[in-house]
């Protein structure tokens, strides 16, 4: 992360062998992403992170992150 950034875990949850958590990167758009020119428009991005654990371990992470609301957030399109 960028040191102007910030992320929140504002949930977790777990099970035998699996290790869930949520929460929010907080941002400017400092820099033009995806396609979009900067702004210094501030947003956030929800985070889901999936972990897989072996042996009291992680062995095996998924990530997914809701990039389609960061561009509802600075007005753009996914489509060029």
């Amino acid at each position: 992360m960028e040191p102007d950034q910030v992320a929140i875990v504002t949930g977790a949850s777990g099970g035998i062998g699996h290790v869930t958590a949520e929460g929010l990167a907080d941002a400017g758009l400092a820099a033009a992403s995806f396609g979009v020119p900067a702004t210094g428009r501030e947003f956030q991005v929800r985070i889901h992170e999936f972990h897989e654990l072996a042996r009291g371990r992680i062995v095996r992470t998924w990530q997914l992150e809701d990039w389609l609301a960061w561009f509802r957030q600075v007005d753009a399109s996914p489509a060029h």
